[in-house]
């Protein structure tokens, strides 16, 4: 997902087993790349009141990448990033790259 500003309220960003790239741009244009390391980014990130960015790992499969790249991240009222196994599968690494977070 990319974007300028991002605001998950109440849903959220779901694939188990698979890999969730999440990346505010803010006001700049760029590219950005299916694989590798995040650039640095100066959008707004919100995840609020529930919301949630999750990979989990079901049976025997590993958890997906996680990767994040804002400028500002907040994550309140409940919101969530999540990383986790619900059985013999790994969980999912997860990266978050901001100057703010709170």
């Amino acid at each position: 997902m990319v974007a300028g500003d991002i605001e998950i309220n109440n849903g959220g960003v779901l694939t188990p087993e698979g890999d969730i790239r999440v990346v505010a741009l803010g006001k700049a244009a760029q590219e950005i790349g299916f694989a590798g390391t995040l650039t640095a980014a100066s959008g707004k990130l919100n995840i609020l009141s529930g919301g949630s960015i999750s990979s989990p790992a079901t049976g025997a499969i590993d958890g997906g990448v996680i990767a994040i790249s804002a400028g500002n991240i907040a994550i309140v009222n409940g919101g969530a990033i999540h990383a986790d196994t619900f059985s013999s599968g790994a969980r999912s690494p997860a990266s978050v790259s901001s100057p703010r977070r709170r």
